[in-house]
This record gives structure tokens, sequence and C-alpha cells, in this order.
């Protein structure tokens, strides 16, 4: 392995970073390009805010971002395997909470949670409206 003396948990295993590193420069511009760095510069940005708030946007940004890493029918098995190592370590790492849930229903333009179906469990949807124990 060149250049990696020790191997980040996304990738996996040492033969992943030897796969990505045999790789085409074209295909690593291409996966770096539009899997990587187009949705997380965005979620960065949306996400940083200083000088206004940023709470009520964590769970449309992270559904956004489980989007994009969507297995689609024109993927190769690279794409394929950096999307899904990519979704499992948001899964782990990228956590919406109660408070992320009741900001965004406070927010006008997001009250309605149905667009975060797949991102907001029916009992994190049934807590945040009566959080009653």
């Amino acid at each position: 392995m060149v250049g990696h003396p020790s191997v980040h948990p996304a990738f996996g295993s040492p033969e992943v970073v030897e796969l990505i590193d045999s790789l085409n420069p074209t295909i690593m511009r291409r996966l770096v390009a539009v899997l990587m760095l187009t949705p997380l510069e965005i979620a960065t940005e949306k996400l940083s805010g200083q000088n206004y708030p940023t709470l009520h946007v964590v769970a449309q940004t992270k559904e956004r971002l489980r989007r994009e890493l969507e297995l689609e029918a024109g993927d190769d098995s690279i794409t394929r395997t950096v999307k899904k190592r990519l979704s499992r370590l948001f899964e782990e790492k990228f956590a919406v909470r109660e408070q992320h849930i009741v900001a965004t229903m406070l927010w006008p333009p997001f009250r309605r949670l149905e667009q975060f179906r797949a991102t907001i469990s029916a009992a994190q949807q049934e807590q945040a409206v009566d959080p009653r124990p």
C-alpha cells in the first residue's frame, strides 16, 4: 500500500485501500468529485452556519446524503462499494436526535416530516409530536 500507514475504518480493509491505489486516475477523480465532494460540500456548507441557526437542517441534510448515496443501476462495482461504505459510516456517525426533529418541526418550511420517512423512525416521529414517556 502506497502512502497508507493505517486504514481508515470507512474503507474496511487494506485490500480496499490497495484497490483504490490501483484505480485509473480518471475513475478516482470522478469518484471523489461525484460521490464525496459534491454532497459533502453541500452538507458542510448547510451545517456550518455561524451567523444563523442550522439545527433544523440536520435531518434534511442527512436525508439528502442518504439519497445521494443510494445505489443506481449504472454504478460500477467500485462506486457501489464506496457508496455502501459511506452509507454505513453516515448511519453510524450522523445521528438524527430528538432536538433535530423538534427544530425541523418548528421551522415553518419543514413542519411536515414526510420527507424524512427513511431517516426518522416512526417512533422518533411519534415522540417528537407527543414526547410523553
